[in-house]
């Protein structure tokens, strides 16, 4: 299961695949839907394949909490399974936004502190004889 949080709508896509060729399925799902999946193991996403390999693309239509899920296909539930995966979201991660604006303070502080010491120099130099 992977977690992916947006802000606003967004357009998730990927591949996987199976190493051994077994059943996978895919699912995405929004937060109530991955809920009722985890509790009962039932429900309805916003996006569902079955199959060894394959691509899925599906929209994520508002800001929230979204669930890529990958579950044993039929005839492979009791064996461990092996899937390569690789994913993108196209829209706005909140988690980058925190680290921009953590990144951001101290830039302006030290661009701040290098106008005030540029200053200080200038007045040394112009200053009284």
């Amino acid at each position: 299961m992977y977690e992916i949080k947006v802000l606003g709508s967004s357009r998730m896509s990927g591949q996987f695949a199976d190493l051994a060729g077994d059943v996978v399925k895919v699912y995405v799902f929004g937060q109530t839907q991955y809920e009722l999946y985890a509790f009962i193991g039932l429900g309805e996403g916003l996006f569902s394949v079955n199959g060894s390999s394959g691509s899925f693309s599906t929209d994520l239509p508002s800001s929230g909490t979204y669930y890529l899920v990958f579950a044993h296909g039929a005839g492979s539930e009791d064996s461990a399974q092996d899937v390569r995966v690789s994913y993108r979201v196209a829209g706005i991660e909140p988690e980058f936004i925190g680290l921009g604006s953590a990144l951001i303070a101290p830039g302006v502080a030290l661009v701040g502190l290098g106008l005030r010491i540029r200053e200080r120099g200038r007045r040394s130099t112009t200053g009284p004889m």
